[in-house]
């Protein structure tokens, strides 16, 4: 109970509703908080949002067994292979780790934009685009060398690259720029 001085009558606050000022009053400007089991209004996402995000999650997986297929392929090196000097092994051993680091960025950037992607961020979806131009130059590298014994690297390398020009196609679907305009009505 709040100490009132007899017979002061104190106006309302702005933006509570009148006569209460209980927890369920809330600030002016502010949304009306949601209640448990309500949910805010959602744009259904299209099959070729769907079919996007799935890819997305798929080349996660995909580049998590290429991190695998590194540790087991280098492991293999080591095992099966003297090598010449102690300085070589620690360069594979830098490769190696490089590799794992650059897979982990790599699941973490499909994941990431997959989630925001779902969630409608037209700005997911540019860093997506940008971010397979910039894959599309590094498969160019591959694709193209002239080096001896990258046969299967290339072709894993071309279904990470499929996989990527599958959700990129995706993502600017018609259905799916209907999606994101719609998204960002919603959180004007």
């Amino acid at each position: 109970m709040g100490a009132q001085a007899v017979g002061v009558k104190y106006p309302e606050p702005h933006g509570y509703p009148a006569g209460h000022g209980g927890p369920a009053a809330q600030a002016a400007g502010y949304p009306p908080p949601q209640r448990a089991g309500s949910r805010a209004a959602t744009v259904p996402l299209p099959a070729s949002m769907v079919t996007a995000v799935r890819l997305m999650y798929a080349g996660a997986a995909f580049a998590l067994i290429w991190a695998i297929g590194v540790i087991a392929v280098s492991a293999s090196i080591v095992k099966h292979y003297s090598l010449a000097s102690e300085s070589t092994d620690h360069r594979l051993a830098g490769a190696v780790t490089l590799a794992i680091l650059l897979c982990a960025a790599d699941i973490a950037l499909w994941l990431g934009i997959a989630r925001a992607c779902r969630r409608g961020s037209s700005g997911a979806r540019v860093a997506g685009t940008v971010l397979f131009a910039v894959h599309t130059v590094g498969v160019l590298g591959v694709v193209t060398s002239s080096q001896a014994g990258l046969g299967p690297a290339k072709v894993l390398t071309l279904i990470g690259w499929l996989i990527a020009l599958g959700a990129v196609m995706a993502l600017w679907q018609p259905p799916s720029s209907a999606f994101f305009t719609a998204h960002a009505s919603l959180n004007r």
